[in-house]
């Protein structure tokens, strides 16, 4: 089971409607008791693909209950047989400690039609064509909702998380890419059907290409990104892409009176970009939140995805 990580630290597309996150009890935690009946029932198993890495979760016991990840990675789908065998056998424990219907939650940084088919998706284009219950090897039958990933993010930190009780704020997640999205009076706003995200902002005035066909999209400045040292030592002096990607989200926060940003997903692994980009942001006059488990914000949203997968 993974550690209670719903206490962070601070410092200073595809729904058709805005997803409106209810209130929960302030003692609920991300591994502890869940919350009373104004919140959700958690899917049964959650599934959350990314550029680089993917994990399976079942939710017993009122919590989070990590049942294996793996490296997702430039591999075909076809390929990835750890995931499938990973995610049925979170199919088969689910099934067989509750009677009920097995609900499934899948969190997908692409775009899918209306078969289920993935018909965009700029970091990995090789996805492209192949059917996302086929990808998981789905038991027949089992009926199951998607969100995208920035989304899973904003709902799993906004209910569960970090950004809980907050009314509003702006997630971004660093990952293969730089996703997120906003939420606004409690309702989350994605940018709908569409795999280009935050992190495809084209504003960092650059000849630079990046996967999506565009020049100078916010996630290339990962591209320029330097080590760990230089960024301890230096800061944003050492990354002007950086400084101008701190810059560009301060300022939609500022546009979007958001005064809060949530900074999550894997590359915050890294002490050294943490802590940078949690200084800049809060030198520019915005409340930083953190999650504790930077890679999970997705995956525990992905409990709460609404959307039908077909």
């Amino acid at each position: 089971m993974r550690p209670n990580f719903n206490v962070g630290w601070t410092a200073g597309a595809r729904q058709e409607a805005p997803i409106i996150l209810q209130q929960i009890s302030p003692d609920h935690t991300r591994s502890g008791p869940h919350a009373g009946t104004d919140t959700p029932r958690p899917h049964d198993v959650a599934v959350d693909i990314g550029g680089t890495s993917w994990s399976v979760a079942t939710w017993r016991n009122n919590g989070l209950h990590l049942v294996g990840s793996g490296t997702t990675g430039t591999a075909s789908p076809g390929d990835l047989v750890e995931l499938r065998a990973t995610f049925q056998q979170a199919c088969v424990s689910a099934i067989t400690e509750s009677p009920a219907p097995l609900r499934v939650g899948v969190s997908f940084p692409g775009s899918v039609n209306s078969s289920g088919v993935v018909v965009a998706w700029p970091n990995r284009p090789l996805w492209i064509g192949w059917r996302l219950r086929e990808v998981l090897g789905f038991p027949p039958g089992v009926a199951a909702t998607m969100c995208d990933d920035g989304v899973a993010a904003i709902l799993g930190e906004g209910m569960l998380g970090v950004g809980r009780g907050v009314a509003d704020f702006l997630l971004v997640s660093f990952g293969t890419g730089i996703g997120g999205g906003v939420l606004l009076d409690r309702r989350v706003r994605p940018a709908a059907h569409d795999a280009r995200t935050i992190g495809h902002i084209r504003a960092l005035g650059t000849d630079r290409l990046c996967r999506c066909g565009h020049r100078g999209c916010l996630q290339t400045a990962l591209e320029t990104l330097p080590d760990d040292e230089g960024l301890a030592r230096q800061g944003l002096t050492t990354w002007p892409d950086g400084m101008r990607l701190v810059d560009t989200l301060s300022d939609l926060a500022r546009v979007l009176g958001v005064p809060t940003v949530v900074l999550t997903g894997g590359r915050l692994r890294r002490s050294a970009l943490r802590q940078t980009l949690t200084s800049a942001m809060t030198a520019a006059g915005l409340r930083v939140l953190v999650p504790i488990d930077t890679e999970g914000s997705a995956l525990l949203g992905a409990f709460l995805a609404k959307e039908p997968l077909p």
